[in-house]
């Protein structure tokens, strides 16, 4: 599991423990899952 680690970080919460497992990201890997994914990311 991953996070968005630019959101993370603007609100402060990088820092803070996370649930065992979930990483911190970057919007240049979000941008690859979002091309190999083939299909259209809703939020």
């Amino acid at each position: 599991m991953k996070s968005c680690g630019g959101c993370s970080e603007a609100r402060g919460v990088d820092t803070l423990p996370r649930i065992d497992g979930v990483q911190l990201s970057t919007m240049k890997e979000f941008a690859t899952w979002t091309v190999e994914c083939q299909k259209v990311p809703t939020f």
